[in-house]
């Protein structure tokens, strides 16, 4: 596949970064957030919403029915967890080199008090486990109700679960 070009990644992929991360530190989710730079850039850029979303999927080697959601977890690594590097890599590794240095000095301009930090300082583990089809079935479904990738959904589900279930275990343990 082709280099994306420098007027590529200046004029569409770089303002798509920057917007969203306007609207996510002004508290609008991800995924809406993506979704309405997306429209606005394609707007200004006289293109379809498909041409910007080639652009940060396709065109960074995402591809297949959950492609949007990785690039969202790449801006969630950048937005939430101050780690710009795996975008930074995933943009320079598919622009022409002469855009190299428009990325670097993008992610360099953010000074590290406008850095998003993440609420609690905590290490992540992944988990794997499996659902029978019609539970997977639903809860693919409520995700896309709610607008979340599969991956947050399930990390929502179960932190609000384990709470639950954390405080009804310190009342049998502790009771009034």
């Amino acid at each position: 596949m082709a280099r994306m070009r420098i007027e590529t990644i200046e004029r569409q992929l770089l303002p798509l970064l920057a917007l969203v991360r306007k609207k996510y530190l002004a508290g609008v989710g991800l995924h809406e957030a993506l979704r309405e730079a997306t429209q606005q850039i394609a707007d200004e850029n006289k293109t379809t919403q498909q041409n910007i979303t080639d652009g940060y999927t396709r065109r960074l080697n995402l591809t297949g029915d959950n492609a949007v959601d990785r690039f969202r977890e790449l801006l969630r690594l950048w937005l939430d967890a101050a780690v710009p590097g795996p975008l930074i890599t995933a943009l320079k590794s598919h622009a022409h080199e002469n855009a190299h240095n428009l990325i670097e000095a993008f992610f360099s301009q953010l000074p590290a008090s406008q850095v998003p930090q993440p609420l609690v300082a905590t290490a992540c583990e992944t988990m794997s486990f499996e659902l029978p089809q019609n539970e997977a079935r639903m809860l693919r479904a409520l995700a896309a109700n709610d607008g979340v990738s599969e991956g947050e959904f399930v990390g929502q589900a179960v932190r609000a679960a384990l709470a639950a279930k954390m405080k009804a275990v310190a009342h049998e343990l502790w009771p009034r």
